[in-house]
């Protein structure tokens, strides 16, 4: 961990950096103390077309990431689901043969 000072709304405190997994950990209130950055619509319309590009880029590739990952899952999953299927219906097929007795 690494203390990195952060100028706050009043004043300046001391947040715990992880260089490993580059997580940031704030004791409590410290969020309090975060400047509020206002939220403008202006930064996109003063953005270069080569910039709005690169963002652009990159929100696709996220995208592509995201969609990515869920087919990972899914085929990791695949296997469990198959089994789930699989024994719920041979309890039904054990079920109906049970009633019929």
């Amino acid at each position: 961990m690494r203390a990195v000072i952060i100028r706050g709304v009043s004043d300046e405190f001391e947040v715990d950096v992880c260089l490993p997994c580059q997580f940031i950990w704030l004791d409590t209130n410290e969020t309090m103390q975060l400047p509020v950055l206002p939220h403008s619509t202006e930064t996109a319309d003063t953005l270069s077309p080569e910039a709005k590009q690169a963002l652009a880029l990159l929100k696709v590739q996220s995208m592509a990431d995201n969609a990515r990952r869920e087919r990972e899952a899914d085929d990791f999953l695949k296997p469990f689901r198959m089994k789930h299927s699989l024994l719920a219906h041979l309890l039904e097929v054990i079920v109906k043969i049970f009633l019929r007795r």
